[in-house]
């Protein structure tokens, strides 16, 4: 009992030492209100995988340079630089009132993450995740395609007449972005926290084409924002302004609908740089023979226990590891761990790990303390191999909060 009070209280005090420079209450909102550049037929042709990229989103981790070429070319526009992440949007749209999406697609351009070849996930599944390497600058393109790829006549779906005061282009049905980035704790920490718990904006006045010009096939827009913090939540939603839009895949209801239900798409990035440690629960898939001295008959006889316990591992990892992608290293990486329950100092273990798909496998060595001798006054340490495989602190917490 001791020894885990003592435990507990060596974790806390390092969560107290971390919280002294952290805060986890900042957050600063951007409104995206950048101009808008109209998708022609010619233009959608220029950009790579155009037919995919317009009938279903799809960008391909082999077009990204291609597509930050096309629509940022150095001569006339500032493509992003070499510190800047890049967050693509892309949408199609469902009918010619925009009532709703056909689909959303959301892909995040990382210069500064490990390359696909260090994990278990390639690099396609990377730019269609989740995860950023602590950074501060970061650009938000979204492209936006018509119901309708080969418009004809003279109505646009998109582009429409510009309000006194308004420079063209200017949308029909204007959609607004809004970008929140909250100051995070780092996911060790947050880690730490759950291991003690267990044990103890208006759209840039959308702008208009002359009636003259031919009719578009969507429209596409950036917008740079730079964030205070590098370890944060980055939550950026797109929303229709006109109170009868609705949600992606889905119709209006008749009536009035708050602010909320005109969403069309939200996506939340992690955004923490790589890490060298972590936290992880070990749980052993063969057992082990400890030896105790009990009483029999009025003489103590040595008894044989069979044990297999949880443990808390703390891992170390070389080279640093993105957190949320820790448990997919083909890399190995060692860890020491104390069981949750019992005389945790006793069954202390030591071993390597390496990263798969939901969980990690495992071996190791248990240091086993047990008594040498029926008096208890002398002991002995005894190694024992075991296997079994780990699951990181973060990921038991998101499925317990399901």
């Amino acid at each position: 009992m001791l020894r885990n009070i003592v435990v507990a209280s060596i974790l806390a005090l390092v969560v107290a030492s971390f919280a002294m420079c952290q805060t986890n209450s900042d957050t600063q909102t951007f409104a995206i209100t950048s101009r808008i550049t109209v998708l022609y037929p010619s233009d959608l042709v220029k950009l790579p995988n155009s037919d995919n990229l317009s009938k279903k989103g799809e960008l391909n981790a082999g077009d990204v340079r291609l597509m930050i070429d096309a629509l940022f070319p150095s001569a006339t526009v500032a493509p992003p630089d070499s510190e800047t992440v890049v967050i693509f949007h892309t949408l199609g749209w469902k009918d010619k009132d925009h009532t709703a999406a056909n689909f959303d697609k959301w892909y995040v351009y990382d210069p500064h993450s490990h390359t696909y070849d260090l994990y278990v996930k390639s690099a396609q599944q990377l730019l269609e995740g989740t995860i950023i390497a602590g950074q501060r600058k970061f650009r938000l393109v979204y492209l936006h395609f018509n119901a309708d790829l080969n418009p004809t006549g003279t109505d646009d779906e998109s582009i429409t007449s510009c309000p006194e005061g308004y420079a063209p282009p200017c949308l029909k049905h204007p959609v607004a972005y809004n970008v929140v980035v909250s100051k995070q704790q780092t996911q060790f920490i947050q880690d730490l926290h759950t291991v003690l718990g267990i044990v103890g904006v208006p759209v840039a006045a959308v702008h208009a084409a002359p009636p003259q010009a031919p009719l578009s096939v969507g429209y596409w827009s950036y917008s740079d924002f730079t964030s205070q913090y590098t370890t944060s939540s980055i939550k950026i939603t797109a929303s229709l302004t006109a109170a009868q839009k609705t949600v992606v895949g889905r119709t209006a209801d008749s009536g009035s609908q708050n602010a909320a239900s005109n969403a069309l798409a939200t996506q939340t990035y992690a955004n923490e740089k790589p890490s060298y440690v972590g936290l992880s629960f070990a749980v052993p898939v063969t057992s082990y023979k400890d030896v105790t001295y009990q009483s029999s008959t009025g003489t103590l006889v040595p008894s044989s226990i069979t044990q297999q316990k949880v443990y808390v591992t703390f891992d170390v990892y070389l080279p640093p590891a993105q957190p949320g992608l820790a448990a997919f290293r083909w890399i190995p990486h060692p860890f020491v761990g104390l069981p949750i329950k019992g005389k945790v100092l006793q069954h202390t273990m030591a071993g390597l790990a390496v990263g798969l798909p939901w969980f990690e496998p495992f071996a190791g060595i248990v240091f086993d303390r047990q008594n040498a001798a029926v008096n208890n006054t002398s002991q002995r340490t005894t190694f024992k191999g075991i296997f079994g495989f780990k699951v990181s602190v973060s990921a038991v917490a998101k499925a317990l909060k399901k």
